[in-house]
């Protein structure tokens, strides 16, 4: 079925009412007895659920065991399932959630976008989250969470106390810069259009993560290694400001070096896909360079914004009252 029917249906129907040809993804990361029945039962459940709804048609589901979710590359099964979507085999994939279907940023949204794009949706069950849905504003929030838990995986900090200061950090960091690239650039009337929407903030979101990991394992990296050198500034009279500055500094200076010299020779040696595709798409070559200008802009100004809010945010979590660091 056309994903704009179903769109059109979803308006007024639930997506279990609409006649659908249905499968499932199912995964464990290891395959010890424990995790091999947990698979066998999500399988049973799975095949019960998609055959038990009088609309669906049931297709056989997809299954990779005793891999870990960090890629995609070496999950045979799942790599069958994008094949046979190309195929179009079936119209909805059903799994039980995010972390099982991808488990960092540029998978989840290239392979939620890829089937889009051929027509397929993803229904991540325990998240309640269909990718036919349109409310992309809702997506902005699961895409801005997997990208914390990424964050926070690389930098081997606390989960539980990360995850809502970097989800902030990155919900305002890609809130403001949408608002001005889709106003004032793109000039759209509605700022939340999905084929607008959900592929500027996932390139943006995508370059935010690059820059947080650099900049939060320098700084808590550096506090960690150097905690003697940091106390002994306190000690001699030093504010934690002045104390963390020298930690601070070096941190932007790394998360930010790739980026600026991605800019400094855009065009001279490589050229960029957006513009690229622009051009061979039929665009003004001028358009093109301009649009692709103030994506870099953009870019580099969303990454900016999300590190110094990002340090700013997890320093409250890092820090006590006396401003030693916890870590």
């Amino acid at each position: 079925m056309d994903i704009l029917n179903i769109r059109t249906l979803l308006r007024t129907k639930s997506i279990y009412d609409i006649p659908l040809r249905v499968t499932f993804y199912a995964r464990v990361s290891s395959d010890t007895e424990e995790q091999i029945n947990s698979l066998d039962n999500q399988i049973s459940y799975y095949e019960e659920f998609i055959q038990k709804n009088e609309k669906w048609t049931y297709v056989p589901g997809y299954v990779d065991e005793g891999l870990s979710g960090i890629s995609t590359k070496k999950r045979k099964h799942f790599n069958e399932m994008i094949a046979d979507a190309k195929e179009g085999m079936f119209d909805l994939i059903i799994t039980k959630e995010i972390s099982r279907f991808a488990r960092n940023t540029l998978d989840s949204l290239q392979y939620t976008r890829e089937l889009l794009n051929m027509g397929v949706g993803v229904f991540f069950q325990n998240d309640n989250i269909n990718t036919l849905d349109t409310d992309s504003e809702f997506r902005l929030v699961i895409m801005a969470g997997v990208a914390s838990q990424t964050i926070i995986k690389r930098t081997n900090l606390s989960l539980k106390q990360m995850f809502v200061p970097i989800t902030v950090a990155l919900l305002c960091s890609v809130a403001i810069i949408d608002l001005y690239f889709m106003g004032l650039i793109v000039r759209q009337d509605n700022l939340f259009e999905t084929r607008y929407f959900i592929p500027i903030s996932g390139m943006i979101l995508g370059n935010m993560l690059s820059a947080n990991v650099i900049a939060m394992n320098t700084y808590y990296g550096a506090l960690r290694r150097e905690r003697t050198n940091y106390l002994f500034r306190l000690a001699n009279g030093a504010t934690a400001h002045e104390a963390r500055s020298p930690f601070m500094r070096d941190a932007l200076i790394k998360s930010f070096n790739p980026t600026i010299a991605s800019m400094a020779v855009m065009g001279l040696i490589a050229l960029p896909g957006t513009m690229t595709g622009q051009i061979l798409g039929g665009s003004d070559p001028d358009v093109a360079i301009k649009y692709q200008i103030m994506l870099m802009i953009s870019i580099f100004a969303s990454s900016l914004i999300s590190v110094l809010l990002t340090l700013a945010l997890t320093r409250h979590k890092i820090f006590n009252k006396y401003e030693m660091p916890q870590i």
